[in-house]
């Protein structure tokens, strides 16, 4: 990449027919540009800090998803080992399976990042 010197900024005027809009060149301050550089450090600072914070709260969903995903399937293990030939034990065998396929489905889209 090449990297030459900045003389001057030309605004573009956006419009509805997408013609140039004629006008002078824009003209910056050193103290006007420090202030706009300063600005931009520090707005990717507070973005940098709101991403480990996003970072630290998807974590923690993870591990409690994790959790409730081992208990789950531990007691759908229980029902299936003790199940009966109940309709009670039977509906709360299909509940269980039907929330244990959900956090699986949740589970694999909080991984994937999507």
């Amino acid at each position: 990449m090449t990297r030459r010197a900045l003389s001057s900024v030309t605004p573009f005027g956006f419009s509805p027919t997408f013609e140039p809009q004629t006008a002078g060149p824009v003209t910056l301050e050193t103290g006007e540009l420090s202030a706009m550089l300063a600005e931009a450090r520090a707005q990717g600072a507070a973005d940098a800090l709101q991403g480990a914070e996003d970072a630290a709260a998807l974590a923690a969903a993870r591990e409690r998803l994790s959790e409730t995903l081992a208990d789950l399937s531990a007691l759908a293990r229980h029902l299936s080992a003790e199940a009966s030939t109940t309709e009670i034990a039977s509906d709360v065998r299909r509940l269980t399976e039907r929330a244990l396929k959900q956090l699986e489905d949740g589970q694999r889209d909080l991984f994937s990042g999507d």
